[in-house]
C-alpha cells in the first residue's frame, strides 16, 4: 500500500532564493525579512461588509425615526387667512 507523502513546504527567500522555515521571519541564509503574504481580497472584502453593514444599520435607523424632514408643501397661499374650525359649538344664550 502506497504511504501518503508529507510534504512540508518551505517558503523561498525573495533576495537569495533559498528555502526558508515556514514560519520565519529572516532567511536563515542571507537575514533578509521574509515577506508576509497580505490578503488583499480579503481585506477588501471585510471593508466591503463593513460599509453594507454601515448602510443597513443607518437606513433601518431612518426607518424607524420617521423618514427624513418633509418641507412644507405648498398647497396653502401665504395670502390667505388661516382658519381652523371650531370643534366645540358655543353655548346657546338665554338658557
Amino acid at each position: 500500500m502506497d504511504e501518503p507523502v508529507t510534504e512540508t513546504r518551505l517558503e523561498v527567500c525573495h533576495r537569495c532564493l533559498q528555502p526558508a522555515p515556514p514560519k520565519s521571519r529572516k532567511c536563515p541564509h542571507c537575514g533578509d525579512p521574509l515577506a508576509r503574504k497580505v490578503n488583499l481580497p480579503l481585506i477588501l472584502g471585510m471593508i466591503g461588509l463593513a460599509m453594507l453593514l454601515l448602510v443597513a444599520f443607518f437606513t433601518i435607523r431612518l426607518m424607524h425615526s420617521g423618514g427624513p424632514a418633509q418641507p412644507p408643501s405648498g398647497d396653502d397661499d401665504p395670502g390667505q387667512e388661516q382658519t381652523t374650525p371650531n370643534p366645540t359649538p358655543a353655548p346657546a344664550l338665554g338658557q
